[in-house]
């Protein structure tokens, strides 16, 4: 097999922090409930040629984002704390999750989806006597361009989010409960309570008022990313919180296998088979109701507008430690707006005041 063959989208060294250091690390297949208790690291969270044969760009995310990243994770996870890591670090390890958020093969996929369906759109309004569908179709060719340039496309993506990331609040979750947080093939998952309460639809937005990003390291500890102008958390001097619910831990476990593409990774140590199948049975029905879509609004108008968006599992986290400011009453959230957070980090190539839905 050619050396450059096989390219992970979630890193080899991030599955080892759930291993024990070992080079195998169970996994829960999503699709027929079976568990692989020893499935390779090597060949999970894997697809030939992700990013193309051209070696080019995982030989940059090497050098430029996983070694660096590695070596600031492993710290956070050695001292179980991230208040010690200094502004270079913390720019690092922002990059790494704005990365890992969109460099994933779901992602690729949903990228891929909604540009077919926005194509089908496009050529169903567009199409005529004098421009067939099949001549419109082949003269676009953007979906073909698409399904083969998509890994590539998310993953150049997560540089241009970084942005959405630096104005939240970043603390560490320590895990205290008995029952270890599980991972899986898409660790990175964004939530908004705030809104969940608000809208009668669940919509997620990166610059929305009271994102939340759940980003797991180890059994024992998590990343969490908050918009500090909605949520309240009482933490310590390390910006730590420790958590001996059980239910909350289930709950963010499910929320990870919610999001998951294929598969859960997971400690033998610390999560049971008995375990495993609960977050399995449990996640199942939530994960049936997201999809990539596409709207299309004004379609009788000379401009039709093509809407893309990912519809989000409905389901509802109600964790202990998550309090909501007094303050966050007066965000007004209506029909047809969702406010922006307050002290968003500003787009280098477009500053946006609202967005209208």
């Amino acid at each position: 097999m050619p050396k450059n063959k096989r390219q992970h989208y979630v890193p080899q060294f991030y599955q080892r922090f759930f291993s024990n250091g070992e080079d195998c690390l169970p996994n829960l297949n999503l699709i027929s409930g079976k568990i692989n208790w020893k499935s390779s690291i090597n060949r999970q969270a894997q697809s030939d040629y992700f990013y193309g044969k051209d070696n080019g760009m995982e030989e940059f995310l090497d050098k430029e984002i996983e070694t660096p990243a590695s070596n600031v994770l492993k710290n956070i996870i050695k001292n179980a704390c991230i208040n010690e890591i200094n502004d270079n670090e913390y720019i690092i390890l922002m990059k790494y999750i704005a990365l890992q958020f969109t460099r994933t093969k779901k992602m690729s996929r949903d990228l891929n989806t909604l540009t077919n369906k926005s194509t089908e759109e496009f050529i169903r309004y567009y199409s005529s006597k004098d421009h067939p569908a099949g001549e419109l179709k082949q003269k676009l060719g953007v979906a073909d361009y698409h399904k083969k340039k998509a890994p590539l496309i998310t993953t150049i993506a997560g540089m241009g989010i970084l942005h959405n990331f630096l104005d939240l609040e970043c603390c560490l979750l320590a895990n205290n409960s008995g029952e270890g947080f599980i991972t899986s093939d898409s660790p990175v998952t964004v939530y908004n309570q705030f809104l969940y309460k608000k809208k009668s639809r669940y919509i997620i937005g990166l610059k929305y008022a009271g994102l939340q990003i759940f980003f797991p390291l180890s059994p024992h500890l998590m990343i969490y990313l908050y918009d500090r102008n909605v949520y309240r958390h009482n933490y310590d001097q390390t910006m730590k919180i420790v958590i001996s619910s059980k239910e909350d831990i289930k709950s963010l476990n499910i929320l990870q296998a919610i999001n998951a593409d294929n598969i859960v990774m997971f400690n033998a140590d610390t999560n049971s088979e008995c375990y495993m199948n609960k977050i399995f049975i449990k996640a199942q029905s939530f994960r049936s109701k997201m999809e990539a879509r596409v709207d299309v609004s004004n379609i009788n108008s000379r401009s039709p507008v093509i809407v893309e968006h990912i519809v989000h599992s409905l389901y509802r986290l109600n964790l202990s430690f998550i309090k909501e400011r007094k303050s966050a009453k007066r965000i007004k959230v209506k029909e047809n707006y969702i406010p922006l957070r307050d002290g968003l980090g500003v787009n280098p190539f477009k500053e946006i005041e609202h967005i209208k839905l």
